[in-house]
């Protein structure tokens, strides 16, 4: 999923990914974000795989927050919000976000 002779993104990154996607399930959306050193994963209830134009005041929002250092939990547009690292994928558990600091 990322090339890994490129390395790793080194900012923040947030992987969205509609609950319905058959092409691009959940599972592999988050094991794409696990992949990453600093990431997070959102699924976006009632979507599919064209979540950014099924949703898009959704997902503005959602980028919207994740930008601006706003918490991204308890959103109801979500049916849940990860902080995920490469350690906590690898042991197969991920820190759900507070709702305080970063998303």
């Amino acid at each position: 999923m990322i090339d890994p002779a490129l390395g790793r993104p080194a900012g923040p990154v947030l992987v969205a990914i509609g609950e319905h996607d058959t092409f691009t399930p959940p599972r592999m959306g988050r094991e794409l974000a696990a992949t990453c050193r600093e990431s997070w994963f959102a699924e976006v209830l009632r979507a599919d795989h064209m979540v950014h134009l099924e949703r898009t005041a959704e997902v503005a929002d959602l980028a919207g927050r994740f930008f601006a250092g706003l918490p991204i939990t308890g959103l109801p547009y979500l049916r849940r919000a990860e902080c995920l690292s490469p350690a906590a994928a690898a042991a197969g558990a991920a820190q759900p976000l507070s709702g305080s600091g970063r998303p």
